[in-house]
C-alpha cells in the first residue's frame, strides 16, 4: 500500500511517488488467470524497460489507439488514482 500525508507537504501532492523498492521481491499475482508467486527484480534496468514501456503506451494514447495509462484505486473500476508521467531510478 502507498500512502502519502499531503499534510507533511503544505497540502500539496509530491513532485514524485516511489513506486517500488530496489532489490529481489517476491510477489503474488495472478498469471494467465493462475495465481502463483514470482520474483521481481528492481534494478535500473527494470525502471528503464518501464520508462519505454510507458512512452509507447503514452504515444498510442495521444494518437487515439488507446486509453491513457493509469494507475487504479486498490484494482477497481473508476476514477484514475494517478496517470504517470514517467519514471525515473533513484540510487
Amino acid at each position: 500500500m502507498l500512502s502519502i500525508k499531503l499534510s507533511e507537504n503544505g497540502g500539496k501532492a509530491p513532485e514524485a511517488v516511489p513506486y517500488m523498492p530496489a532489490g529481489r521481491h517476491t510477489i503474488s499475482a495472478t498469471v494467465n488467470g493462475q495465481v502463483g508467486t514470482r520474483e521481481v527484480v528492481v534494478d535500473r534496468a527494470a525502471c528503464e524497460r518501464l520508462q519505454a514501456d510507458l512512452e509507447e503506451l503514452l504515444k498510442a494514447s495521444a494518437a487515439g489507439e488507446r486509453a491513457r495509462p493509469m494507475l487504479m484505486f486498490d484494482h477497481r473500476a473508476g476514477a484514475a488514482a494517478a496517470k504517470p508521467l514517467g519514471f525515473e531510478w533513484d540510487d
